[in-house]
């Protein structure tokens, strides 16, 4: 796929070239990435259509490393993944959590909380396009109750 491969690549040069600004940042520097930060967030949190406002806030997850919160990713991807219900295609939709997931697995690997969530939304848009046997086929074939 050469969309992913293109966007795999992006993320990689991304994340080099954040690494080495951390590196050399002074204090004054990190300062100013907070504030340039939080503006960013509130300028996200402005747009009143919801794609743009998931895949924009989605693409500088990163930039939650920067601002004074107690757990900015788990609370911050787990509303991401909820403000997905509200699209209307189940296509569209699955795309949008799938986004959100890797995304988060980007930045922060270990977090897993909002995969069960995803899951469930995933299953109840299907139940409501194909009926309960697709899900209850899925949960089968992967264990889940």
């Amino acid at each position: 796929n050469r969309a992913g491969a293109a966007d795999d690549l992006r993320d990689v040069e991304t994340q080099a070239q954040f690494d080495a600004w951390r590196a050399a940042a002074d204090d004054d520097a990190i300062d100013a990435a907070v504030d340039t930060c939080r503006n960013w967030f509130f300028k996200i949190a402005s747009i009143r259509e919801l794609l743009p406002r998931i895949y924009v806030e989605t693409a500088i997850l990163a930039c939650y490393r920067f601002l004074p919160v107690t757990q900015p990713y788990a609370n911050t991807v787990a509303r991401l993944v909820r403000m997905a219900r509200g699209v209307g295609d189940p296509l569209v939709a699955t795309y949008v959590r799938v986004y959100v997931t890797r995304q988060a697995h980007l930045v922060v690997p270990r977090l897993r909380s909002h995969t069960q969530l995803c899951v469930d939304d995933y299953l109840r848009a299907q139940r409501r396009v194909g009926g309960d046997a697709f899900a209850e086929r899925v949960r089968a074939a992967h264990g889940i109750d």
